[in-house]
């Protein structure tokens, strides 16, 4: 609250855009970890000053919606999305989670599939694609998409997730100069691979323990 105070002093005397300071206001929500009451006013905020920002505040309310856990709604704004840009990749990106939060794996893969025909490199969408293949027991492919979310990571986020993913690819396979590979880049880099993979190793955790409940993702302690 004290940074919302400050915030809104500074640019108050300022032209700014106000959707965009909407939209850091509810990034700073976000990061210092407020309810999702205050990030979803903020994005509502946005759509009433600027309504025509659909690019903007749709994908951010399609991430509050699956933080609430209301996957319908995620594929809800994913369509509206669609009809604004067709080829943004979070179209396919929350209609892909959305579905696999629904169990509905299948409709999950055409989702991220369609997304990839027009994105094929996209960190996110291969990262969604390698968690639905691990899901359907396919772990050669697994291998492959968390591969390339890796390589093509270009956030913190992003890359420590894929990190995660391809390491848990690469002991399921086998690969073990892979892995190590992994291990010591992400160390030189001082990021952590989720202890979740080791507990998917050592049988402590499932797959679907990780993917398809709670978060629905790699957690780190």
């Amino acid at each position: 609250r004290f940074f919302v105070k400050e915030f809104d002093s500074l640019v108050y005397v300022a032209d700014y855009d106000p959707a965009h300071v909407l939209y850091y206001k509810y990034y700073a929500a976000n990061v210092m970890g407020e309810d999702i009451s205050v990030m979803r006013k903020n994005v509502e905020e946005i759509k009433k000053v600027s309504p025509e920002s659909k690019t903007l505040y749709l994908p951010l309310l399609a991430e509050i919606s699956l933080n609430e856990g209301k996957y319908d709604d995620m594929v809800k704004y994913a369509d509206e999305l669609a009809q604004v840009n067709k080829e943004s990749p979070y179209v396919a990106l929350y209609k892909s989670i959305a579905y696999r939060f629904k169990g509905d794996l299948v409709k999950a893969a055409k989702a991220c599939n369609d997304g990839l025909a027009v994105t094929p490199a996209n960190s996110l969408l291969n990262y969604q694609m390698g968690i639905i293949s691990l899901l359907q027991g396919k772990q050669k492919e697994a291998f492959s998409f968390a591969s390339t979310a890796y390589e093509q990571a270009d956030t913190v986020n992003a890359y420590v997730s894929a990190a995660s993913l391809y390491s848990l690819c690469a002991q399921l396979l086998g690969e073990t100069e892979v892995n190590e590979s992994i291990i010591m880049e992400t160390s030189q880099y001082g990021y952590p691979i989720s202890d979740q993979v080791q507990k998917v190793i050592d049988g402590e955790l499932t797959i679907e323990d990780i993917f398809l409940k709670g978060k629905g993702d790699f957690e780190w302690n």
